[in-house]
């Protein structure tokens, strides 16, 4: 039977729980190494990550309140990454119920900890989705974040709008790869790249145009950017 209540630490431990149970502990090491052993893994395969996060879902009922925030800030501060990962994993369907007042915390998870894999989880699904419906809020985080030294919101910026398909705002994309154009930063021009490689999906004369009209885009960029380009 689903509970009606959130009980952080309940639920907390349950995830914890399940995460030791459902271990491979020998692919841990892997695991830690791929993330240039930077962070702690249990060793919890993807596939059996899903079917945890399945399993809680059917368990408890998880509303959007202060409840569940400190639940995914419990997730957040485990040192081992799947637990983050986790977190991800139950935020992706309450994004859509999100608004600006939700920025503050999601921002926070973006600067603790940050490397590619949880920024990527956190800046288009999430915020991507929030400045989809506020403007105005967007533009002000942009705007602070692209001028900042923190190379993950620099990224954040740039992949944005990944999810948006053919509802890209071309000018803001161009302008922020310009804007980073002498960035050294691999994980800045990554971004770059592959931002323009998702639009290319759906505009490839823009993006081959905007390619070929800035031969000052780094190497790695122009690369990303036309994997898909004739």
């Amino acid at each position: 039977m689903i509970s009606k209540k959130i009980n952080t630490k309940e639920i907390y431990y349950y995830i914890l729980e399940s995460v030791i149970e459902n271990r491979i502990p020998e692919k841990a090491s892997a695991m830690k190494a791929y993330m240039k052993n930077q962070f702690e893994y249990a060793g919890l395969p993807s596939p059996q990550r899903k079917e945890l996060v399945k399993k809680l879902k059917s368990r408890y009922n998880l509303p959007l309140n202060d409840e569940f925030f400190d639940l995914v800030k419990a997730l957040w501060q485990d040192p081992y990454r799947e637990l983050k990962y986790i977190a991800l994993d139950i935020l992706e369907p309450k994004y859509k119920y999100m608004n600006r007042s939700h920025v503050p915390f999601i921002q926070s998870l973006m600067l603790d900890d940050s490397w590619w894999d949880t920024i990527d989880g956190l800046a288009p699904k999430g915020m991507g989705t929030i400045f989809k419906n506020d403007v105005e809020i967007r533009n002000s985080k942009i705007e602070e974040w692209i001028n900042s030294n923190n190379k993950w919101l620099k990224r954040s910026c740039i992949i944005h709008q990944l999810t948006y398909k053919e509802n890209v705002d071309e000018e803001l994309l161009y302008s922020l790869i310009l804007h980073e154009v002498n960035n050294k930063e691999f994980f800045v021009q990554k971004a770059c790249g592959w931002a323009l490689r998702q639009y290319s999906k759906f505009n490839p004369l823009s993006v081959k145009q905007f390619v070929d009209e800035n031969p000052n885009l780094s190497g790695l960029c122009k690369r990303e950017a036309s994997k898909y380009l004739a």
